[in-house]
């Protein structure tokens, strides 16, 4: 089979904790290519992500603020090992709707 870019994740955060967004498949690795995150409220919220948990050793974004009506965006490289995990938090319930973007290799 042959590796595709996609797009692997996409909700909308309904909580504030802390929730996995996604797990490289057994078998597999990852390379993270893109992540949006939009606002759709009418006030700011915050955002954090992790990679490989959730403690303060594996943040990768720590809190940042998104504009009402607004979003920020990476676009860099992440790479990831079979079962690593990729975490996100919004500061508001319902504010926040994140679309990751990237490759699953075999």
């Amino acid at each position: 089979m042959t590796d595709v870019y996609s797009k692997i994740y996409q909700a909308q955060l309904t909580s504030t904790s802390a929730v996995t967004a996604y797990t490289v498949p057994a078998a597999k690795s990852a390379i993270i290519k893109s992540i949006r995150v939009v606002n759709t409220t009418a006030t700011a919220a915050t955002f954090k992500m992790w990679q490989g948990g959730t403690g303060d050793a594996n943040v990768i974004l720590p809190a940042t603020s998104i504009d009402a009506g607004g979003f920020g965006e990476f676009e860099g490289v992440l790479t990831m090992a079979a079962a690593d995990t990729l975490s996100v938090q919004a500061g508001t319930a319902s504010a926040l709707t994140v679309t990751i973007h990237g490759l699953e290799i075999t």
